[in-house]
């Protein structure tokens, strides 16, 4: 049986070239990617007429998020005023993402009511996760019922995060301790932000009923729990003396 050289990538981009169906079918897919980004650029434009009115110059919301982070109130407002104005999920989830990016703390209600609205998870995971990265007000008491809802899907692991930073910590390490066997790396992960004495306990005692990136999850909340347990006990150490 005589041997066939496998075609080299030369040669198989000469033949996609002389390819008609190929061509077309190539040709087809560049129109409606251009055609998606026409009307993504038209639905953008009035925000960035807004953001330009406010003195700030960009030609896109990631180009405005990279130039100006953290991003000024001024930034944050006219996001915050479009959000519940667009209806393109592309559009809104960038609106999202460059919220995380915000330099102070903002109403998070309107966060809150995307959530809500929104149900895909492209969009209810950013918005769960700019809520653990800008740390909004005015959110705290949604989040302790919302990580409870099955139905948030993945999004609840973000959530998870976004408690433990704006929740006071008693509130949030019971409601953390009942949802740890559902989302046990997301909750971990909070426990080594704010967790203590009892969270250090419950992740030993569930240590072998985790794997992976879970597992990774709970040695890196151990080791800083630990850390800060014996941080508050050296500093307790020296107060006395």
């Amino acid at each position: 049986m005589k041997y066939k050289h496998p075609m080299t990538a030369a040669e198989l981009v000469a033949k996609l070239d002389a390819d008609p169906d190929f061509q077309r079918r190539k040709a087809e897919k560049e129109r409606k990617w251009a055609e998606r980004r026409a009307a993504v650029d038209e639905m953008l434009r009035p925000i960035l007429d807004d953001l330009r009115n406010a003195g700030i110059t960009a030609e896109s919301i990631e180009e405005m998020t990279q130039r100006y982070a953290p991003l000024p109130p001024q930034i944050v407002q006219v996001l915050l005023g479009w959000l519940p104005r667009v209806q393109d999920d592309r559009v809104k989830e960038s609106l999202i993402r460059s919220l995380g990016a915000a330099r102070e703390p903002f109403d998070g209600r309107l966060l809150v009511e995307s959530f809500l609205h929104d149900t895909s998870e492209t969009l209810r995971w950013p918005i769960a996760n700019t809520m653990a990265e800008a740390r909004p007000f005015g959110v705290a008491d949604w989040l302790v019922e919302a990580v409870k809802k099955r139905s948030f899907g993945n999004a609840r692991g973000m959530l998870v995060i976004a408690l433990a930073r704006l929740a006071p910590t008693e509130t949030s390490l019971l409601v953390l301790l009942s949802v740890l066997d559902q989302l046990p790396g997301y909750v971990a992960t909070a426990f080594g932000e704010v967790g203590g004495v009892a969270q250090l306990n419950a992740l030993h005692s569930r240590m072998d009923n985790v794997q992976g990136w879970e597992k990774a999850e709970f040695l890196k909340a151990i080791r800083k729990i630990e850390s800060r347990l014996r941080d508050s006990a050296a500093g307790l150490g020296s107060e006395r003396t």
